[in-house]
């Protein structure tokens, strides 16, 4: 991201904001295999959010010329995205319905 933003982020910076979620758990007393399956399922629910967009932006001619994707890579690309949204509503009712 460093070079997206134009910025220069120092080095401490950096490892201070992806030790310290580490450091809460633990001093939290949290099981961290736990948290970390969590944390993971929490990211699934924002995959959708970053795939169906630049699925959309990456199949447009306009925007992105001759680097746009090829037809299949578009499909595939849908496809992944429809079995992460459809896994994510299966998690959900497995959540808020056990034993249903």
């Amino acid at each position: 991201m460093q070079g997206f933003i134009h910025r220069k982020v120092p080095m401490w910076a950096r490892r201070l904001a992806t030790m310290t979620p580490s450091f809460i758990v633990i001093g939290l007393g949290l099981d961290p295999t736990r948290t970390l399956v969590l944390s993971q399922v929490v990211l699934s629910f924002a995959l959708p959010f970053a795939i169906i967009p630049l699925t959309i932006y990456t199949s447009k001619r306009e925007i992105m010329g001759v680097l746009v994707n090829h037809k299949i890579t578009t499909i595939v690309a849908w496809l992944v995205a429809a079995v992460i949204v459809v896994l994510n509503i299966f998690l959900l009712y497995q959540t808020f319905f056990p034993g249903s």
